[in-house]
């Protein structure tokens, strides 16, 4: 983990790698969230895919933290319900 850091921490001292490396981890991050966010409704890890995208976000801006800490509030009483419930009311119904 140190090594990454010390890698980072070489192209912040670089005005035009800090700005690249930021439009890179922008681009990538937006292009995830746009394809997580169109997959929720469909089965699959739609939402989880959000949530990468969101953490990808989150390394180089505040915002991205901001949003993640906030979903994470909204997604942990639904997780705790879930985990509460017994098989029957969380395993899918069978279709006929």
């Amino acid at each position: 983990m140190r090594r990454w850091a010390s890698w980072r921490d070489s192209i912040r001292g670089r005005p035009a790698a800090e700005l690249t490396y930021r439009i890179g981890v922008g681009v990538v991050g937006l292009v995830l969230l746009v394809v997580g966010i169109i997959a929720i409704p469909y089965p699959g890890p739609g939402i989880a895919i959000c949530f990468v995208a969101l953490t990808i976000l989150a390394t180089e801006f505040e915002w991205a933290g901001r949003a993640q800490a906030w979903a994470r509030r909204r997604i942990e009483p639904v997780v705790a319900w879930f985990g509460s419930q017994t098989a029957s009311v969380v395993a899918p119904k069978p279709m006929l």
